[in-house]
């Protein structure tokens, strides 16, 4: 288990990538430690082996031996050194490595796609270091080599050395082509002699800097000064993507460096240290705060240093020193760097830092990752940050991602290899989470590489939210959510990445009981803006949820009150009405609330009742009126108002009269009312029509006349038709049984042959035993009523029909 769980970023998903001997998948010293992270997938390219797993560590369709993946590329002399980026710009991957035999050749692999399988393309490319023109460094070694991207270019930086890879005779810079790279066209510049070698200043080691930026124009090489300490060197790569040209140095004085010491470890003799190289970076990269808006250039070595972190000769301990620099693009300083160490006094074994790599999230907060070891723990991988908002040049504590409990006993010398390579990056769909890639001790005598993530700190925990409460039924209203921040957390999002693909994560929040999220927009690291839509929720207290783009949430709970709405009013008006007379408008009763009114003409009202004396043509038109109860609006109530002219329609306020008209400004005249036009008066009216709403049916229904049978085999009853009498929609129902033998006729036994039907009906019965008969009853219905059978007695004992 980790040592120490401080670290401003913990750790979440930790998984072993690759192994020497546990499982055996490499036999190389050291791995080169490397791996990069896409949209789903962490890709882990080391000596002798390449593999893909799914974020959460299982492995994926890409398994393959590194010499053999790259060998359309190389010499036939294998791979080493590979370096891997994913490039969230073009959702690409990009791979490279150099063969191992002088003159040896730099290659480069390039996917089709972000996402690795089995069907996945990988392009493959490879040049000669020394004839790329102009051609120079001849028949010698070009070793170390890094790889950044940016939006227009890889920047492959190598140490060169002679054709025995003994004697460095100086570094070296290519550029290359992105775009044509991607069409399948390598186009390569060389700047040779970044360090020309012998007793000159330059770029040792120089790395070529990753930029995630879809606005960048300028490409960069770094690395520490080959002559002095405490100076680090930038070559600016202008026009990257056309025909490229580079600076000189361009000088970054950082505080005093020295070389590191061999590391100790646990269980081994004293002369079976661990190399810790020298004072070279191991990455860099440039990355954008999204909260400031300031671009700049994080990058890291080890070195031998004291108890209190400063470089010196006498130090008996590694530190692992990153730097910030800023002003890239005018004259490029440090803004702040700070160590890794432990403090132990000298002669207590203190703890190794070495081989780091650093990466600085779009929150502002950096993490960390190394090696760590020292004569009384093994070999472990060490992770520390610090958070945006820490004081300057300071690093939290440390926590151990791995926990090895074994010996590394490989080489029989003092300065085992180890590491080389150290690779920590931020995730392209959140702009939040950061992995790494460090070497650690998994077994007796084998080495593994660790893929571990390390997790932001989470939102800022929901205080409040303004204003509350809010109105039940409202579409669109913003209430803006205040947080609170302990140890870094915050709300974050990466934005809109102009120019750029875009982030595929970003903020995101819920309301509970049916508050619908329209839209978040994200202010600062305590505050966010929800757009909300209440036209489904219910009333009382609701719970608010924020996301951050990597999953993490905070609730706030009760923070948003919801108000109910009130009831919408039923609106009215007494028009049509006469120019000159009064429109009278009309709102139901709400308890307890207001009322508001608007109008043509721009009336408005605050009357329950209000009315417009005298009104004109020009009050004619729709009225609005809304109710305000507890703060809260009704949804809005309407009513069609018409002031008529001389001859116009109107309305005398005679509810029996229909058809008024404006004479001289009086509504006079009228008809009684026959609303559905049957020529039958409303019975409310003094008329005779039961149903004035149906202009099919007038009356109640008669006793049915008429009924005979008129054939036999089959039987067919008919009868008189009624509408003429109460109305075309009335309907027939008819019964019928077998007539019994004895005296009278057993209504009861009837059964209904039609219902609701017309005024005849076929009856496809066998005929009646030789003696009987059938009997049938017939009746009306409509929707004024139901008819009779012609007697109390039948309509009581005959069956309904339904």
């Amino acid at each position: 288990m980790p040592e120490q769980t401080l670290n401003p970023q913990p750790v979440a998903t930790n998984f072993k990538a690759v192994s020497r001997l546990s499982p055996p998948e490499s036999p190389y010293v050291p791995p080169d430690s490397m791996g990069d992270v896409g949209p789903t997938q962490v890709l882990v390219p080391v000596n002798g082996r390449i593999k893909v797993f799914d974020k959460g560590g299982t492995p994926g369709d890409l398994n393959a031996d590194l010499d053999i993946f790259f060998a359309s590329a190389g010499d036939g002399s294998g791979a080493s050194d590979p370096q891997v980026r994913y490039d969230r710009l073009t959702g690409r991957w990009f791979l490279s490595a150099i063969s191992v035999v002088s003159p040896n050749r730099i290659m480069i692999a390039v996917t089709d796609g972000p996402t690795i399988t089995n069907s996945t393309l990988f392009t493959f490319f490879g040049f000669q270091h020394d004839l790329v023109s102009p051609p120079g460094d001849t028949g010698g070694f070009a070793d170390y080599d890094s790889m950044g991207v940016d939006r227009l270019a890889l920047y492959i930086g190598t140490d060169t050395f002679d054709a025995l890879g003994i004697v460095q005779t100086g570094t070296a810079g290519f550029v290359i082509n992105k775009a044509d790279l991607l069409s399948g066209t390598l186009t390569v510049t060389v700047f040779r002699g970044l360090y020309p070698g012998g007793s000159n200043n330059g770029p040792d080691s120089p790395r070529g800097v990753d930029n995630d930026d879809p606005a960048a124009t300028e490409g960069y090489f770094i690395g520490p000064d080959h002559l002095l300490s405490g100076r680090l060197v930038i070559r600016r790569v202008t026009n990257p993507g056309g025909v490229p040209s580079i600076s000189g140095n361009l000088n970054v004085t950082v505080p005093t460096t020295t070389l590191p010491l061999l590391v100790p470890h646990l269980g081994v003799p004293v002369d079976r240290r661990l190399d810790a190289l020298d004072d070279r970076l191991f990455a860099a990269a440039i990355h954008t705060n999204k909260l400031t808006g300031v671009s700049s250039l994080w990058t890291s070595h080890n070195f031998q240093v004291n108890a209190s972190g400063v470089a010196s000769s006498n130090g008996k301990r590694d530190g692992a020193r990153w730097y910030e620099i800023r002003s890239l693009t005018t004259t490029p300083a440090l803004f702040q760097s700070g160590t890794l160490f432990d403090t132990a006094p000298a002669n207590t074994g203190p703890r190794y830092f070495w081989i780091p790599s650093v990466a600085m999230s779009g929150q502002g907060h950096m993490a960390l990752g190394c090696s760590s070891a020292g004569e009384n723990v093994f070999v472990d991988v060490a992770v520390a940050g610090r958070l945006s908002g820490d004081p300057l040049g300071t690093i939290q504590p440390f926590a151990l991602a791995t926990s090895s409990a074994t010996t590394y006993l490989v080489q029989a010398i003092d300065g085992q290899r180890w590491g080389d390579y150290s690779q920590t990056v931020v995730d392209p769909t959140d702009d939040m989470t950061m992995w790494t890639f460090q070497e650690y001790c998994d077994d007796s005598n084998s080495w593994g590489v660790q893929a571990i993530q390390l997790s932001a700190p989470g939102p800022a925990a929901p205080v409040n939210a303004a204003p509350s409460p809010v109105c039940q039924g409202v579409a669109s209203i913003g209430v803006t959510v205040t947080g609170s921040s302990t140890s870094g957390s915050g709300f974050f999002d990466p934005g809109s990445d102009t120019g750029g693909p875009g982030f595929a994560n970003h903020i995101s929040a819920s309301v509970t009981g049916g508050v619908t999220v329209n839209g978040v927009v994200f202010n600062s690291p305590t505050q966010v803006t929800l757009n909300l839509s209440t036209l489904g929720a219910s009333p009382g207290a609701k719970n608010v949820t924020v996301t951050n783009p990597d999953g993490q949430s905070m609730t706030g709970t009760g923070l948003l009150t919801i108000t109910a709405q009130p009831a919408s009013p039923a609106a009215g008006n007494n028009g049509p009405i006469c120019a000159g007379g009064t429109l009278q408008l009309s709102a139901s009763t709400v308890p307890g609330a207001t009322y508001s009114w608007t109008g043509p003409n721009g009336f408005t009202s605050s009357q329950q009742n209000p009315a417009i004396p005298g009104a004109t043509a020009a009050a004619s038109g729709t009225y609005t009126v809304t109710t305000t109860a507890g703060g809260c609006a009704s949804a809005p109530a309407t009513t069609a108002a018409t002031v008529s002219g001389n001859g116009g329609a109107c309305n005398n306020g005679n509810a029996c009269t229909l058809g008024e008209t404006c004479a001289s400004g009086v509504c006079q005249g009228g008809s009684p009312r026959d609303a559905d036009g049957d020529a039958h008066v409303d019975a409310l009216c003094g008329g005779n029509d039961c149903n004035d709403a149906n202009p099919l049916v007038w009356f109640v229904p008669v006793e049915v006349t008429g009924l005979t049978v008129t054939t036999a085999s089959p039987a067919n009853p008919a009868w008189d038709s009624q509408g003429s009498l109460v109305g075309p929609g009335t309907t027939y129902d008819l019964v019928s049984s077998v007539l019994s033998s004895g005296p009278g006729i057993n209504f009861t036994a009837g059964a209904c042959l039609q219902s609701g039907g017309g005024t005849s009906f076929s009856d496809a019965r066998p005929d009646p035993a030789v003696g009987s008969g059938f009997w049938y009853l017939a009746r009306a219905r409509n929707v004024c009523g139901i008819g009779t059978y012609g007697t109390s007695q039948r309509d009581t004992a005959a069956p309904s029909c339904p």
